[in-house]
């Protein structure tokens, strides 16, 4: 999600219009989804921005209530304890539709802006594992979804979860690349090892 500093006197991304010159934005490293999303935004948005890459979601944000970085881009759960406290300020997610957790927030495509950057984590297995062993560690993680442990974790952590077979996360991966490469090349975005 993309979320404001106080000091920075931004309440929604129609406010980057009327910015004194360029706006800095915290990412939580080159190559990034947080980097992808931001630069995205500001890129379609037509806005003057400079990229600020953190090693990680902890020092974007302490650059953010700082006061260091306008804005920056950060996972729900990195920030939805200041924007609770109102410490930050929410502009946009950037998922297909309206964080749980959030409902008050837009999307960008909400806003007029044509930016869908989804972040996922997945479980991985070395190549060569005996099949027996992914079964085992399938039916595994499908008994754990069903748990209430699992369950409130998410919650409480404020985690959607995306609970899909190998082969669909394979599919997710292979379309998420196709869909972005476009907009990186046409915006010349630099996302260092990880293009």
């Amino acid at each position: 999600m993309l979320v404001a500093s106080k000091g920075s006197g931004f309440t929604s991304v129609d406010d980057f219009a009327n910015a004194d010159g360029k706006i800095t934005y915290g990412t939580t490293g080159v190559g990034t989804g947080a980097q992808l999303a931001c630069a995205l935004t500001f890129n379609v948005n037509e806005t003057p921005a400079e990229a600020i890459p953190f090693d990680g979601g902890a020092p974007a944000l302490t650059a953010l209530l700082g006061d260091r970085v306008d804005t920056a881009c950060l996972q729900v759960g990195e920030a939805i304890e200041n924007i609770e406290s109102g410490k930050i300020v929410p502009l946009s997610v950037f998922g297909p539709e309206r964080v749980a957790f959030l409902p008050d927030v837009p999307t960008a495509k909400e806003q007029g802006l044509d930016v869908e950057v989804s972040q996922y984590r997945f479980m991985t297995v070395p190549k060569g594992t005996p099949q027996d062993v992914k079964d085992a560690i399938s039916e595994a993680m499908q008994a754990t979804f069903e748990t209430e442990a699992y369950k409130t974790f998410n919650t409480n952590n404020n985690l959607t979860p995306m609970e899909i077979p190998g082969e669909e996360v394979v599919a997710q991966l292979e379309a998420d690349t196709e869909r972005y490469a476009a907009p990186v090349a046409e915006y010349g975005i630099d996302l260092g090892d990880a293009s």
